[in-house]
């Protein structure tokens, strides 16, 4: 069994709450964002509780970063055990702690309003059916671009897409609340009954795909997924990934320096996905779209010479067949 080491700020203020919200977000050798993340969350109307993984798995800065704000429990596992394991085991530590009616799963390079968390409760009142609630989402850095506006599953590239990803965020489509297929791991809200009866992400995905994967699942199991547009998260996009200031790529960025760590995982979980989800026609689209996307990106990595990311997609298609 792994190791863990709790840390907790006031900790009367955990116990004495007996339902509610919780929140959990992962840190990885970023403390600063971390600590902004925090800040919100403590500063939410929702009185929400802060359960902070830090997967780096000893950042020196996080304790004194967090050390101002109180009811925040920091959870160290021995190792890095990535995205999904880790929003699990933050998740594990806080029922231990209280029974919580919804877990909020929030990056740590995000930050939500002091209303918001309470937009996403009052929208899973509203909306029953809805296992999974899902937050506008806009760039940190420029908020009239929008990150997230809701998703749906697309099968001829075995990923989720975003319609108006990059594009302005108070578009028409960004603004209206639905119904949709996909909830980015940005920002979820799951009622507590449906995080149990799916038990969490599932732990082969270290990272990546992994919103995809539980979001297909709670579906497969009978649930719906809400996006609310009244509720506002502020992204900075890879904030794990990024240096001082340096510019967001999108991860598949030929020019991105961490290419080869991207490519590997994205096509390992898209084949995985695949394998778990894709049923007859939705199997076929896959069979025939994911090829195809392999080879566009492949003939792109090559023509910039970053061959290391051409070796890292072909492992991470041989693992995503094997696991």
């Amino acid at each position: 069994m792994m190791a863990v080491t709790l840390k907790t700020i006031n900790t009367d203020r955990i116990l004495r709450r007996m339902a509610g919200v919780c929140a959990v977000t992962i840190n990885y050798n970023n403390a600063r964002d971390t600590a902004r993340c925090v800040a919100s969350l403590c500063a939410s109307s929702a009185s929400a509780d802060v359960f902070v993984v830090d997967n780096s798995p000893n950042d020196p800065q996080l304790d004194p970063k967090l050390t101002p704000y109180s009811g925040v429990t920091t959870i160290y596992p021995e190792t890095n055990i990535g995205f999904g394991a880790g929003n699990n085991l933050g998740v594990a530590q806080a029922l231990n702690v209280s029974s919580y009616d919804y877990i909020l799963l929030l990056n740590n390079d995000a930050t939500i309003g002091s209303e918001d968390i309470e937009q996403l409760l009052d929208a899973a009142d509203k909306h029953p059916a809805a296992g999974i609630i899902a937050p506008r989402i806009v760039l940190d850095e420029n908020q009239d671009v929008l990150w997230y506006g809701g998703g749906e599953v697309d099968w001829f590239r075995a990923a989720a897409v975003v319609p108006g990803f990059f594009g302005p965020a108070d578009s028409e489509l960004a603004k209206k609340s639905r119904w949709v297929t996909f909830a980015s791991g940005c920002a979820m809200l799951f009622r507590r009954s449906v995080w149990e009866e799916l038990n969490g992400f599932d732990p082969r995905f270290f990272m990546y795909e992994e919103d995809l994967e539980i979001c297909l699942r709670a579906i497969e199991s009978g649930w719906k997924i809400w996006y609310e547009s009244g509720a506002l998260v502020k992204h900075r996009g890879q904030g794990s990934f990024r240096v001082g200031g340096s510019e967001f790529q999108t991860r598949l960025d030929y020019e991105n320096e961490s290419l080869p760590f991207f490519a590997y995982h994205i096509f390992r979980n898209r084949v995985l996905n695949v394998r778990l989800h894709a049923k007859g026609y939705c199997y076929l689209c896959a069979m025939v779209g994911l090829p195809l996307f392999f080879v566009k990106k492949g003939l792109l990595f090559a023509i910039h010479r970053r061959f290391r990311a051409i070796q890292s997609m072909i492992k991470g298609v041989v693992a995503g067949i094997l696991t």
